[in-house]
């Protein structure tokens, strides 16, 4: 499951698309300082697939069984979050040995829903699901998602840290013909913030079609709630409550099961 619905896309992520298209814009330093790689994702990944890539047909992805992983989710990180800009706090270009160390602010709307079921107790779950695939409009363009993999880093009462990798497809409907391709890793940490805010952190290595680091990017964001947590029932073509109970008995909690 990807945590974030995005309404708009990141602007740094066109960077990145640009990147691929040679197109460098923004003013850079070079020198021996390397990216610091936080979480030590790897420098390279699985290659796309040919029918993935610029020029083919997009067909969709394959159609592959969901796994899902239940996690509860502290109180303080519970319900649905908007943030309306994005500080961009480090970028490094790997093809020139660029980086890009001048904080900027884009525009950009993202909101999260973090939980999907309360619990007997009144605790609240989150699904991390993988596959899923989410389509989002890019102008003219969609940019197609697949999560393939999702993965719980680690949380505590105020804090929670995701890690998953994504392949973005990103096409023309009125043709599906596939304009680019390429693969995302990322790790977001969420943190309990002041005055009911949430505040999140983003390290993101965007891959090439063949599977080589093109860029990264560190990112900040603060979030304030919007409405009221809701439970969410369906997702990934899953039966979440289905799901929860089935986890619920597997830990032998069956006492939390209220459905």
């Amino acid at each position: 499951m990807i945590l974030g619905r995005k309404k708009t896309l990141f602007r740094f992520r066109a960077l990145f698309i640009a990147c691929f298209l040679m197109v460098i814009t923004y003013p850079a330093f070079a020198g021996d300082e390397k990216d610091p790689n936080p979480f030590n994702l790897p420098d390279r990944v699985m290659a796309l697939p040919p029918e993935m890539r610029a020029g083919q047909i997009f067909q969709g992805f394959p159609s592959l069984r969901p796994q899902v992983n239940w996690y509860p989710i502290a109180p303080g990180l519970v319900g649905n979050w908007r943030s309306s800009s994005m500080r961009v706090l480090r970028q490094d270009d790997f093809e020139t040995g660029a980086y890009y160390t001048l904080e900027s602010v884009e525009e950009d709307v993202l909101e999260v829903h973090l939980g999907d079921l309360l619990d007997s107790a009144s605790s609240v779950w989150h699904a991390l699901i993988s596959p899923e695939i989410h389509d989002y409009q890019k102008g003219d363009l969609v940019d197609s998602r697949d999560t393939i993999s999702i993965k719980m880093l680690g949380q505590s009462p105020n804090h929670l840290m995701v890690q998953s990798r994504v392949f973005h497809v990103i096409y023309n409907p009125q043709n599906n013909q596939i304009v680019t391709s390429y693969t995302e890793e990322s790790v977001r940490q969420y943190d309990v913030g002041s005055n009911s805010r949430m505040i999140g952190h983003e390290y993101v290595r965007l891959y090439d079609p063949d599977g080589f680091v093109k860029m990264s990017a560190q990112t900040m964001r603060v979030f304030s709630p919007v409405g009221k947590f809701t439970q969410v029932n369906e997702r990934a073509g899953l039966h979440l409550p289905s799901s929860l109970a089935s986890h619920l008995q597997s830990i032998g909690r069956h006492d939390l099961i209220n459905w």
